[in-house]
């Protein structure tokens, strides 16, 4: 697609914004991909999150012939799609269908549980003391203090099915 000021326009379409829902861009991601991104500005919101979640739950629920893999991402999902077997904008229609049946986040329904692990380090003067303290008068044998860092501090979040 081709503007007239002679640049690359990579918006094929967008969905305007409600009072529920940021408006909702479909930008061309290369042959056979499709990104979806909710809103202009890149910011986090995790009605966001949970809206690409209900999109992406509903669009592989239709089985759409041609449509490889979905990525869903914060506040974007990326399709890989074949484009032999199906067009752009036939995805881009089906999308938005799905997209319209979400009238607001207390319409969503996520059916999956999604578990994140990540390392955390805390590296403030009052953890290390805290830290210090627990190693030399509580448990100076702590085998997961290294250094004065507790080496092997998980955090897990896990994201319930539900927004409120």
């Amino acid at each position: 697609m081709k503007t007239t000021e002679g640049k690359y326009n990579v918006i094929l379409g967008t969905i305007p914004a409600t009072e529920a829902r940021k408006e909702v861009l479909f930008r061309c991601a290369g042959d056979g991909f499709l990104q979806v991104e909710y809103g202009r500005e890149q910011k986090f919101d995790i009605f966001d999150s949970f809206r690409v979640l209900s999109v992406t739950d509903r669009i592989n629920s239709e089985h759409i012939k041609g449509l490889l893999e979905t990525v869903p991402g914060l506040r974007t999902n990326l399709y890989h799609f074949d484009p032999a077997t199906l067009s752009i904008s036939k995805l881009i229609g089906a999308i938005k269908e799905c997209e319209e049946d979400v009238k607001n986040v207390d319409d969503i329904v996520i059916h999956d549980l999604r578990i994140f692990e990540m390392p955390m380090v805390f590296e403030d003067s009052e953890t290390k003391k805290a830290i210090g303290k627990y190693a030399q008068e509580i448990r100076p044998d702590a085998p997961y203090v290294i250094d004065g860092y507790i080496s092997s501090g998980w955090l897990y979040i896990t994201v319930l099915p539900c927004l409120r």
